[in-house]
């Protein structure tokens, strides 16, 4: 649920992609946030990387996507139950994992599973997707992705009961069939990522929170305005959707701004600390720089 009552979060982006993500930088970064008192762990992920895309990237002012093709990109899933076994006070979560793109049958495991072997403590954070040539190049549907990723999510979610499930979608369907390890809460939080209004409603109408991915406060006052309009005409009480809010490297954390985060009810604050090299330069002074700033 949002922070109503002021409390904020910190969490940190781990070092999965690009030339620092090793097994030892992630180690480190997962004991560093342990140590500091960082309470979550996040990871991205890309499966393949065209070595041509033409699809706008919506994380750049110019709509190209910045990274070669032959960019390191790490499974989230073990790349976060690796960090998990170093930090055992923090959650771990994705942001995000395209579910368009997978299987929900075989997604759903790998979660159940990476949820079991972390202790019950990791968040499903869900996206669509973006980029076109990605979504051919595995063989995925990118035009009905939406409808896809959210019938997806409730076939996930139907598994994670432990109970018997017979499901008839659109794109899926399963015949009496149950999932063993299910969660012990029954469910896992589900986590949906973007900034557009029709990304808030799926919030609003299938997740459990919010992983904006709004690279200022400004554009984040504007979409938790719409997160609440949205929450009054379905009926659901806005305090139960979880906001995480993760603006990138280029936002520098400042007592003032985590004032005003506070204020706007943000659960969490994801820091993305430097991790451009392999000897991680700057990334645990950062860290630490962070952590001072929130127990002060």
């Amino acid at each position: 649920m949002n922070s109503s009552n002021g409390a904020l979060r910190i969490g940190v982006r781990l070092p999965v992609t690009g030339v620092a993500a090793t097994p030892e930088n992630i180690i480190s970064v997962a004991s560093w946030a342990e140590r500091l008192g960082f309470t979550s762990m996040w990871a991205s992920e890309h499966i393949v990387a065209p070595r041509t895309v033409s699809s706008t990237y919506p994380g750049t002012d110019n709509g190209q996507w910045p990274y070669p093709a032959d960019m390191k990109w790490m499974g989230a899933l073990p790349a976060l139950l690796w960090a998990a076994s170093a930090a055992p006070s923090c959650e771990i979560g994705t942001c995000v994992v395209i579910v368009p793109m997978y299987n929900p049958v075989i997604l759903a495991k790998h979660v159940a599973t990476t949820n079991l072997l972390c202790g019950e403590r990791f968040l499903l954070g869900v996206g669509l997707g973006w980029m076109s040539e990605e979504f051919q190049a595995i063989g995925a549907e990118f035009e009905q992705r939406a409808a896809v990723g959210v019938e997806s999510i409730a076939l996930m979610r139907a598994l994670w009961t432990g109970d018997p499930v017979t499901f008839e979608g659109n794109f899926y369907g399963v015949s009496d069939v149950q999932m063993a390890p299910a969660p012990q809460s029954g469910t896992i939080p589900i986590m949906w990522g973007g900034r557009s209004r029709a990304a808030i409603r799926r919030v609003v109408n299938a997740g459990d929170g919010w992983i904006p991915d709004c690279r200022s406060i400004e554009d984040l006052r504007g979409g938790i305005t719409y997160l609440k309009e949205e929450c009054e005409r379905a009926g659901r009480e806005y305090t139960t959707i979880r906001i995480v809010f993760k603006p990138g490297a280029a936002f520098r954390v400042t007592a003032e701004n985590l004032d005003e985060l506070r204020f706007l009810g943000v659960d969490d604050l994801v820091t993305d600390p430097p991790l451009t090299s392999v000897e991680l330069d700057g990334c645990l002074a950062e860290m630490e720089r962070v952590a001072e700033l929130f127990s002060s």
